[in-house]
């Protein structure tokens, strides 16, 4: 059944579709320390970890409000550890970055049947996230066998702007050829998801979490992804 009124639903990725385990010491850099010492660099993940706080927070102070890549953050990390960041031996490291770190987003259980559900109704559906590396959400897309629904990925370190500039909703609305009153956001961020779409001329739609609450500019808030669908068919025009 397609819905009147309504073309498009793009979601947010982190505490929305997925959610992120966060470890004091993350995968990712047991992964990259593994991986150096298989060419000859002894370092720990902790030196890795720390290494990559510092170009972190320094390249913050260059790039800010631009989107930062993990490939710079990286590039900075092997030379923070006193290693050449020859191109090769960074392509190397970013690429076990994005595969290692991809594995600590779990896809929440409704997410894929909600996604399904809505696909079938007749929805073009997107992906609008802000991340420092497309690289990594593509491949926590492909792990989950959710690329069958997705029709487009944005993520700001593909154009550098950042939710809650409607650029990047614009730009999203752009690639499925919708205007933004044709279409939904749903995330879970009162700024960046929330008031960014608003502004952007979108309707949205909130998923409550522990970290968040209700905001005043949501136009319908959740706690489950498998109600959109339902709301999605209560709307009829914006």
């Amino acid at each position: 059944m397609k819905v009147r009124g309504v073309k498009a639903i793009f979601f947010d990725i982190g505490s929305t579709l997925y959610n992120v385990e966060i470890k004091e010491c993350p995968l990712w850099c047991t992964a990259i320390s593994e991986k150096l010492r298989d060419l000859g660099i002894n370092v720990s993940a902790n030196d890795v970890l720390n290494a990559f706080k510092n170009a972190r927070e320094e390249l913050k102070m260059l790039f800010a409000p631009n989107e930062l890549w993990y490939l710079a953050i990286l590039s900075l990390t092997l030379k923070k550890l006193g290693i050449v960041p020859k191109p090769k031996v960074t392509m190397i490291i970013y690429r076990v970055f994005t595969k290692t770190f991809s594995k600590s987003f779990k896809l929440k259980t409704e997410a894929k049947e909600a996604l399904k559900t809505l696909k079938d109704m007749g929805l073009k559906i997107g992906i609008i996230s802000n991340s420092s590396s497309n690289d990594v959400v593509y491949e926590a897309l492909i792990k989950d066998n959710l690329e069958e629904y997705i029709d487009v990925l944005v993520t700001s370190q593909q154009i550098s702007w950042k939710k809650p500039n409607p650029r990047i909703f614009h730009y999203a609305c752009e690639l499925l050829s919708v205007k933004p009153q044709e279409a939904v956001h749903v995330g879970d961020n009162p700024y960046a998801d929330i008031l960014g779409s608003k502004k952007a001329g979108l309707m949205a739609i909130q998923i409550i979490t522990k970290n968040n609450k209700p905001s005043p500019y949501a136009d319908f808030v959740v706690h489950n992804l498998s109600e959109i669908p339902e709301i999605i068919k209560t709307i009829k025009t914006f």
